[in-house]
C-alpha cells in the first residue's frame, strides 16, 4: 500500500471536517486551537505535514493547472464538439488559441492552486514551530514542507512571472510582488538550506514526498530556464544539479508503461509522484480521472468501468504523427475503431462505429468537431474499478529520471552550441531504445538537432505537464500550430487573474492583457 497516502486519507478526514465546522458554530475550529495543545504526538505532526502533500492533487485536476497547461500547448486540444459538447463561454478554446481573460476561471484556479498551496504550507511550518512535540525526524518534515513550497513558487513564478513570496503564516499585510528573477534565487537558496535535511535514496516511507533527488530535479529546472528568463545562461548548474540525481539509484525502466501503469509505486524511475488511490474517492478536489477527461462515454463498453466519460481533451494530428509507428510510446494514445471487451463495435452518436481519428474537422461552434475526432489518451493504464466517484489507481509523475537525462542533454547541447557530442547521445539514446525496443533508430551527432530534441521531449513526456514550458524555452510558443494564429510574447505567461489583482494592489496587471 501507498504508505504516503496513510497521512494523506487522514488529512482529507481533517480537511472534511474543517469544512463541516464551518456551518456548525458550537463546532471547535481548528484554527483557533493553540498547536501545542493539537500536537501531542509524532502522528499529529506528520498528518498535519500529510495535508500539505495533499494538496498537490490539485495539479492534476480537470478544472485547474493541469488542462491549462496541458490544452494551450501544441500536444492537446479540448474542441467545441457536435451536440455543444464542451461549450463552456469558449474556455476550453481560447485556451488552445492563446487567447487567455483574466477573468479565465480556470487560469484562476491553477493561480490558486499555487498560493493556497503555498498558504497551507506555511500554516503547516507555523504549526509545526509552535509545537513543543519534539522526535528525530521533525527537521526533515520542516524541511520536505519548505521544498514542496519551493516547488509551488517554482509553478507559480514559470506560469505568471512575477509573484508574490509570502512565508510567514502570521503576517497578514498584503505582500508586494517579487521579480521573477527574485523568486528564482528564493527557490534555490531554499533548496540550498533544506537539501542536506531530506532523505538522499528513494525508500517505501518516503515515496511521493520531498527528496534529495527531487530537490535537485527543482534547482535543474530553474537553472534550465534561466538564459530563456534572465538572458544569462547556466548550463553548467543545470549539469550539475542532473549529476546529482544520476548518481543516486534512479533508473530508466525497461518498460516506458511502467512509470503510468495501475500500480507505478513500482516503479524506480519516478523521483517525485503525486499518489492516488480508488479508496479516496468521493472528493471531487482531490480525484485524478484521466478517463473522464478524455474518453467517449461508450469507450467504457471497452474498459469495463461504469464511470461517465466527458469526451473531451484529445491530442492534435500533428502531435500525434511526430511518433514512428515503430515507437511503443505511440501506445499512449487510442486511435482507429473502437471494439467493446467482447469484441463488438462501439458506437458513437451517429449509430455508427466510434472510431477515434487523428484529424480533428473544427475547433469552435462555426465548425464543430466530430463526435469522435482526435486519438485519445492511453498512457495511464486504466483499471475496470474506476468510476466517476473514484480515482485512477496510476500515481501521478511529476519527476521522472528520464527528465534528468534529457535536461543534462539539453545543456550539453545548448553549451555546444547546439550540436550533439557522443555525451549527449549517451544520455538521449538510451531513452530512444526504450522507445522502439533497439538500436535501430538511435540518433546519431548530426540527426539529433535541438528541433529534434524538443520533438523527442515531446514524445516523451506527452501530457506530462512539460510540454508548454519546453516550447517556451526553444522560442516555440508564440508560433502558430493547427488552429492557433502566431501570437505576441506575452503570452509566454498566463494573466495573474484581475481578482487577484483587485484583492491585492500590489500586484501588477500581466503586461500585454486587457484587465
Amino acid at each position: 500500500m501507498k504508505n504516503i497516502l496513510k497521512s494523506y486519507r487522514a488529512a482529507c478526514v481533517v480537511l472534511m471536517a474543517l469544512i463541516a465546522s464551518c456551518t456548525n458554530l458550537d463546532e471547535e475550529i481548528y484554527s483557533q486551537i493553540p498547536s501545542d495543545e493539537f500536537f501531542k504526538t509524532e502522528q499529529d505532526v506528520v498528518m498535519s505535514a500529510g495535508r500539505a502533500y495533499a494538496w498537490m492533487r490539485w495539479q492534476t485536476h480537470l478544472w485547474g493547472a493541469f488542462t491549462v497547461v496541458t490544452n494551450s500547448a501544441d500536444e492537446a486540444v479540448t474542441p467545441y464538439r457536435d451536440g455543444g459538447q464542451w461549450y463552456n463561454n469558449k474556455e476550453w478554446v481560447n485556451l488552445h488559441l492563446h487567447d487567455f481573460k483574466v477573468d479565465d476561471p480556470q487560469i484562476y484556479n491553477t493561480y490558486n492552486f499555487c498560493y493556497e498551496g503555498i498558504s497551507l504550507c506555511n500554516q503547516v511550518l507555523h504549526q509545526i514551530g509552535m509545537s513543543t512535540i519534539e522526535f528525530a525526524s521533525k527537521d526533515q518534515i520542516i524541511s520536505e514542507i519548505k521544498i514542496l513550497r519551493a516547488y509551488l513558487y517554482y509553478c507559480a513564478t514559470d506560469w505568471f512571472g512575477d509573484v508574490p513570496v509570502q512565508t510567514d503564516f502570521t503576517d497578514l499585510t498584503l505582500p508586494p510582488q517579487k521579480t521573477r528573477r527574485e523568486v528564482c534565487q528564493f527557490i534555490l537558496d531554499e533548496i540550498d538550506q533544506n537539501i542536506g535535511m531530506l532523505d538522499a535514496e528513494p525508500t517505501t516511507d518516503n515515496y511521493g514526498r520531498c527528496t534529495q533527488a527531487m530537490a535537485n530535479v527543482l534547482r535543474a529546472k530553474i537553472y534550465l530556464n534561466w538564459e530563456k528568463w534572465f538572458g544569462e545562461a547556466r548550463w553548467d548548474d543545470v549539469i550539475d544539479a542532473c549529476d546529482k540525481v544520476i548518481n543516486t539509484h534512479y533508473i530508466l525502466e525497461p518498460d516506458y508503461f511502467t512509470n503510468f501503469c495501475l500500480r507505478n509505486e513500482v516503479s524506480k524511475e519516478n523521483i517525485f509522484v503525486i499518489p492516488f488511490d480508488p479508496l479516496d474517492g468521493g472528493v471531487d478536489s482531490f480525484q485524478w480521472t484521466m478517463y473522464c477527461y478524455s474518453l467517449h462515454p461508450n469507450s467504457s463498453q471497452t474498459f469495463g468501468f461504469p464511470g461517465i466519460c466527458w469526451n473531451g481533451i484529445c491530442a492534435l494530428e500533428e502531435f500525434y504523427n511526430s511518433y514512428d509507428d515503430a515507437d511503443l510510446r505511440k501506445k499512449s494514445w487510442l486511435a482507429g475503431p473502437q471494439y467493446t471487451a467482447s469484441g463488438a463495435p462501439v458506437l458513437n452518436m451517429y449509430g455508427t462505429q466510434l472510431d477515434y481519428r487523428p484529424h480533428i474537422s473544427g475547433l469552435w461552434m462555426e465548425n464543430p468537431a466530430k463526435d469522435d475526432d482526435g486519438v485519445r489518451c492511453n498512457k495511464w493504464e486504466y483499471g475496470s474499478k474506476i468510476d466517476v466517484n473514484y480515482n485512477m489507481d496510476n500515481d501521478y509523475a511529476v519527476y521522472r529520471y528520464a527528465d534528468v537525462l534529457m535536461m543534462k542533454a539539453e545543456a550539453l547541447m545548448r553549451k555546444n552550441g547546439g550540436t550533439a557530442t557522443q555525451e549527449v547521445l549517451d544520455l538521449v539514446n538510451p531513452i530512444r531504445e526504450r522507445a522502439f525496443g533497439n538500436a535501430d533508430h538511435n540518433y546519431t551527432t548530426s540527426t539529433l538537432t535541438m528541433d529534434e530534441l524538443l520533438a523527442e521531449l515531446g514524445r516523451e513526456f506527452a501530457w506530462e505537464m512539460h510540454r508548454r514550458n519546453d516550447l517556451i524555452r526553444f522560442n516555440k510558443w508564440t508560433q502558430a500550430w493547427w488552429g492557433k494564429e502566431a501570437k505576441d510574447s506575452y503570452v509566454e505567461l498566463f494573466p495573474i487573474p484581475s481578482r487577484i489583482i483587485t484583492v491585492n494592489p500590489n500586484i501588477k496587471p500581466t503586461p500585454g492583457y486587457v484587465y
